[in-house]
């Protein structure tokens, strides 16, 4: 099965990760039931079948330890790591919540007429297009730096 690393975080209610395979962020966004103290896991290994699994609605359970956790995803995915800092507790944890992806793309595509003559099209192509992937290189270069150990200010 496919498997890859990423970067975990809850805040006690709600956990987001990111994860990235062939090079394209996939972001995790679920509530976590009962509320458990904060944490977060710098190294979580994500298992799935089939890169479609990591899009759309998702529900899961799992132990959220003193020292790791185990995410037990519907449908065969698995978010599993050992936790940045000690928990007092442990807990069976569940919740829902969605999984998406941002592909990157190099390039914006261009508006284009069939009449050649027809410039009304023509300002489009010279609008200044947001361009996500810079987002998404930034937040890459933020988790590379976690991983290594180096803290974000936000």
């Amino acid at each position: 099965m496919p498997s890859t690393q990423g970067f975990v975080k809850c805040d006690g209610s709600s956990l987001v990760g990111t994860f990235t395979v062939d090079g394209n962020p996939y972001y995790l966004s679920v509530v976590v039931k009962p509320h458990k103290q904060p944490f977060e896991c710098r190294d979580a290994a994500l298992i799935f079948g089939n890169i479609i699994q990591l899009s759309g609605n998702c529900n899961w359970s799992g132990p959220i330890g003193k020292d790791d956790l185990h995410m037990d995803f519907i449908g065969g995915v698995t978010i599993s790591g050992k936790l940045t800092t000690r928990l007092r507790s442990s807990i069976q944890s569940h919740g829902a919540g969605t999984w998406s992806a941002l592909e990157m793309t190099s390039s914006v595509p261009q508006a284009r007429s069939t009449d050649e003559n027809d410039e009304s099209l023509s300002s489009l192509n010279n609008v200044n297009y947001y361009d996500p992937s810079q987002d998404v290189a930034r937040v890459a270069r933020e988790q590379q730096l976690v991983n290594s150990g180096v803290p974000i200010i936000t």
